[in-house]
C-alpha cells in the first residue's frame, strides 16, 4: 500500500513522504491538480484502509495474521493496483 502510494506521489512530482502524516498531507493536495484523480477519493480510502488495519491490528491486538491477509488483500488490490495505476493513468 505504501509502496504503491509513493510511486503515484513521485510521479507526480512529489517527495517521497517521510512520514503517513505527510503521505496523508500530499493525498489531500494532489486532487486538486486532477479532477479525474479527486474522483477516486484516494486519501479517503488510504485513510479508512490505515486506520482500520492500524487500530485493530496494533492497538487493540484485535486481528490475526490471517485475518489481517483475507480481509485486506481484496481492499489493497483495489486500493493500490487497480486505481493507484488508474490514478496514474489520468496523472
Amino acid at each position: 500500500m505504501v509502496v504503491a502510494t509513493e510511486e503515484l506521489l513521485i510521479k507526480n512530482k512529489y517527495l517521497i513522504p517521510e512520514d503517513h502524516g505527510e503521505r496523508f498531507r500530499m493525498f489531500k493536495d494532489h486532487p486538486k491538480k486532477n479532477d479525474d484523480v479527486a474522483k477516486l477519493k484516494l486519501k479517503e480510502r488510504l485513510g479508512s484502509l490505515f486506520t482500520d488495519l492500524h487500530i485493530r491490528g496494533y492497538y487493540r491486538g484485535a486481528l490475526s495474521e490471517k485475518e489481517a491477509e483475507r480481509c485486506t488483500v481484496k481492499d489493497v488490490k483495489k486500493l493500490c493496483i487497480i486505481d493507484v495505476e488508474e490514478a496514474s493513468e489520468l496523472c
